[in-house]
């Protein structure tokens, strides 16, 4: 490892950055709402910008920190975000739109059966109105 940390982190000699998150070094679990963080991911601004140290032209985007906080609540503050967590949100978010993309093609199947129904008694009412009448 280029750097090892005591909490178990490290960053590996290719360049990436590896939290710890063993479920022993963890405590006081929750669930979390998926339908909260997701509407909390659509209603939060997400933006391209630079940090004022690198320049202009080395571009990032992400939310603000001041607003991951205040919809999250989680790190230590409200000026950084921890990678662990901006990823544990987007995964909570995921799950959440597979949850409703897997409703959406629920109600989309049964729809299409019931419109394929309907077709089907309409092109029989159709047969019937175009049927010459035979009068007595």
């Amino acid at each position: 490892h280029a750097i090892s940390t005591y909490t178990g982190a490290y960053l590996s000699i290719g360049g990436m950055w590896t939290n710890n998150s063993d479920v022993t070094k963890k405590e006081n679990f929750t669930t979390v709402d998926g339908a909260s963080v997701l509407d909390a991911v659509a209603a939060m601004q997400i933006l391209e910008w630079n940090y004022i140290s690198e320049g202009a032209t080395v571009r990032h985007v992400g939310p603000m920190a001041q607003d991951f906080y205040t919809a999250f609540a989680l790190g230590a503050g409200e000026t950084a975000i921890g990678t662990i967590d901006a990823d544990g949100i987007a995964l909570a978010a995921i799950q959440e739109l597979a949850v409703r993309n897997e409703a959406l093609r629920e109600t989309n199947e049964a729809l299409s059966e019931k419109v394929t129904n309907l077709e089907g008694r309409l092109a029989a009412l159709e047969r019937l109105l175009t049927k010459p009448v035979k009068l007595p």
